[in-house]
Order: structure tokens, then sequence, then C-alpha cells
């Protein structure tokens, strides 16, 4: 695997697995009374990390759980044919999301030999980790699994998963990034060797089963463990562990507050946009599409400039309808007016070959574009747009873990992966040690950019 290929697998294997499981339980409603010896220094780990005390002991069961049904994917249901699975193949040629002939049968077909790393059944209270013994890897899957018990504890992780005033992948991204949080910091604690061996287990393993996800599902699968950890991490940075638990309690509205944490911390909510019209009735309720997902249409047509395209993002809503016998997308969207140039230029380009981009009176801009079939495929771009969107956010995290202020840690990301282009996220993506004069040259330019205080976001 190449370098821009390991960008996503270090920091996603695991947790990928994690929520590839769908678990069905029965609830026997059982409380430990005492921590398993060898799972205790974890559980202390977890709380000194995340600030909280468990309220009582978690029971930890090695090995996967007798009565729970992993699924490797979106389970297929019994009269699902193919045709359902080519409609949802163009719909998401239609929204700009998959290109060329889509295979899905991955992510809609159970494997049964897919590995579950680790679960937390919240109606036992019961963690599963599928491992005999105690490994680095079981360790580290533990410390995130133990995270999420004691957010159920602690936090009411029930009633944030349950919420529907939010879209799921936001709610996902709060607790998924904050478990995420932990787990680095344990893999952190531990031995060079260990933290080694981690690594190389984790790729070595994961390589194929992220290639075999459509990478539409896997970039959406991604979101809220990588991008929710930048955000976590921003909070506590903010307003430390405090932060964390009021985005429990009252947490983003939109994607766009993951992706940019000031967003959050300001205020910023997203407006309400109403579903475009459209020339057939929509085949189901309109519904907001979000930042990450419209980055996600755009960047197949224009790369990362899908990034720059949508900065000034303040809502949108979207529809599928079918028109002659094909798929079709629309959506009416909200952008910032110093950005509506770049928005426009974006949306032409995703919009091709035959959809509509226009621009109303209200300032609302609507895009409509139907499927264009399998034989319509787009290049693909390298650096790939969403692991250098994905590296952009790494850097943030890495800056806020030296005390860099939010604000001119997003500046310096920017600016040094906007400026270098390819050169500049080659230097970047890879470890410290690997390439420390090339990123330290790459952030240094970047910082002159950004400000008097930068000097400190390069003494690392």
């Amino acid at each position: 695997m190449n370098a821009r290929g390991r960008l996503l697998v270090v920091g996603a294997a695991v947790t990928m697995a994690i929520a590839a499981a769908v678990v069905v339980t029965r609830s026997t409603g059982r409380t430990s009374t005492q921590w398993d010896p060898r799972i205790e220094p974890i559980a202390r780990f977890v709380e000194r990390t995340r600030g909280l005390r468990f309220e009582h002991p978690v029971e930890v069961r090695l090995g996967p759980p007798a009565d729970a049904v992993p699924i490797a994917g979106p389970a297929r249901p019994a009269d699902t044919d193919d045709s359902g699975t080519a409609e949802l193949a163009g719909e998401l040629r239609a929204l700009g999301l998959a290109t060329g002939d889509v295979d899905l049968s991955p992510a809609v077909t159970p494997d049964p030999v897919r590995r579950v790393h680790g679960l937390y059944d919240p109606d036992r209270d019961i963690v599963f980790v599928d491992t005999a013994t105690l490994t680095v890897e079981a360790r580290v899957v533990l410390a995130h699994e133990l995270t999420h018990a004691l957010q159920d504890q602690r936090l009411h992780l029930g009633d944030l998963n349950t919420r529907t005033d939010r879209p799921n992948d936001v709610v996902r991204a709060v607790s998924e990034g904050d478990a995420v949080v932990v787990q680095a910091a344990y893999l952190r604690s531990l031995p060079p060797d260990e933290q080694t061996l981690y690594e190389h287990d984790v790729e070595s393993e994961s390589a194929s089963e992220i290639d075999a996800v459509p990478p539409v599902l896997r970039e959406e699968s991604q979101f809220p463990y990588v991008f929710g950890e930048t955000f976590m991490l921003a909070l506590r940075a903010a307003g430390g562990v405090t932060a964390a638990d009021r985005a429990f309690r009252d947490p983003p509205h939109s994607e766009a507050e993951i992706l940019d944490a000031q967003r959050f911390l300001d205020g910023a909510a997203s407006e309400e946009v109403r579903p475009p019209e459209t020339s057939a009735p929509a085949l189901r309720p309109g519904r907001p599409l979000g930042q990450m997902t419209l980055f996600r249409m755009f960047e197949r047509a224009v790369g990362y400039g899908a990034w720059r395209a949508l900065r000034g993002w303040e809502g949108d809503n979207g529809v599928v309808f079918r028109r002659d016998g094909a798929v079709c997308a629309a959506a009416a969207v909200r952008v910032q007016e110093a950005t509506v140039a770049d928005f426009m230029q974006a949306a032409r380009g995703w919009a091709l070959p035959s959809g509509t981009v226009e621009r109303r009176p209200d300032g609302i801009v609507v895009l409509e574009r139907c499927d264009p079939g399998p034989a319509f495929e787009r290049p693909s771009f390298d650096p790939d747009p969403f692991a250098v969107l994905t590296l952009r956010n790494k850097v943030i995290g890495r800056l806020l873990g030296a005390e860099v202020p939010l604000r001119l840690a997003t500046c310096v990301a920017d600016q040094a992966v906007g400026m270098g282009g390819a050169a500049a996220v080659t230097a970047l993506e890879g470890d410290r040690s690997e390439t420390p004069d090339a990123m330290a040259a790459v952030l240094r330019s970047a910082e002159a950019t950004c400000g008097p205080s930068a000097p400190a976001a390069s003494g690392r």
C-alpha cells in the first residue's frame, strides 16, 4: 500500500470494524460489582483521561457475544432484489457520490467472516472484545469501548443516540470522537515497541477489509471517528472536559460544526433551507445533506477544490426523484456571498454531463442531476481529495495537541495543505520521524501567512 493509502488505515481501521457491528442482544439488567483485575488498569486510564468516574464496574468478555449478530454492513432485507441495489447505485451516481459501475455487494451482503474487533452492549452493560487474550490491539479496543460504557453511565449515551433533531452522523461523531481521543491517548501511553506492533497489526489485517468497501460507504463510515476526534480535541482545548461533556447534552446541528469546531464554539448554527421544487414527486421527504456530503459529491468532479467551494456553506436540503425512468437528485444550498463564485464553479463541474445549476433571487443555489449511467466515469484525483481533507483534519489535531489555538491551527493546516499541493501532502502525511525537515518546512511556510503567534505551532 502506498503512503497515501496508509493515511486512512491506521486512524480508522479498528474503529471501522467496531462501527460495522450491528448487535442484537437480550437485556438481562445485570451490573458487575468488581473489575476484572486484567481490565481495571485500562478502566482507570479511561477515567483519568476522560475526567469522569465509573458509577460501577463493567463486565468485559473476551470473544464474540454468543447471542449477538455481527453484520459487515447494512443488512440486505430478504425482499430486496438486485433491482433495489441497482436503484441505490443509480441514486449514488445521481448525487455524484459514485461514478461508473458501482459494486455495492460488499456493503449489502452480510459477511460472517469479517471480524468485529469490539463492541459495547448498553442493554447488558457488557463490553465484548473478539480475542482470547489481551493483546495490544485488544487493550486499545478496550480503551475505546470502555469509554462508551463510561459515556453511558455518566453522559446518557442512549439519549444522545436516539436524538431525532440532529443528523445521525453528527451525534455519532460526538460519542465516537470522544472514544477515539481516549483510545489514542491510551495507545500513546504504551511502550514504543507495543505502539509499533499495534500499528503494524492494524495495517496488515485491515487493508483488505477497507478496500472491499465502496469508497462512498467507506468515507461515510470514517467520518464520525476521524473528524469527530479532532472536534472533541478542539472542545477540550477550548473548555476542558466540561466542554466535551456539554456536547453530549447539546450536540452540534450539522456536519459543518464537526468539520470546523469553531462554528460550534461560536454558536453558529446552520440555516434551515426548504427542499427544492422538482419536476416529479420526491421519492421520499427532503432532508439536509450536510457540508461533508456535499464535499463528497463535489470531490469527484473538482478534487480538493470542493473544500474551498464549501467553506461558506450555511445550510441545504436535498431530494431524490425519478424522471423519465432515471433516478435524479436535486439540492438547494445556501452559501456565504463571499464564496458563491467558488461554489458555483464546483457545482457546475458536479452537474456534468447534463445537470443544471441555478442561483435563485433569494441567493439559494439549486443543483439538479440525473443518473448518467455506469458508462459515465470521472477520472480519479491524486492525491485523493477525501484523504487530503482527512490530512487537514489530522494536522489541526496535531497542532491542538501542541497547544496551538484552534483558529491558528486551522489557518496553518489550510495553508500547509492548500499551498503546497501534492508535495505538501506527501511531507505532512508521513510520520514526523520520517520526514521532519520536509514537514517543518511546509509548516513554517504556512505559519508565516497565519499570524505573529504562528512560531508556536512549529515547536513540536
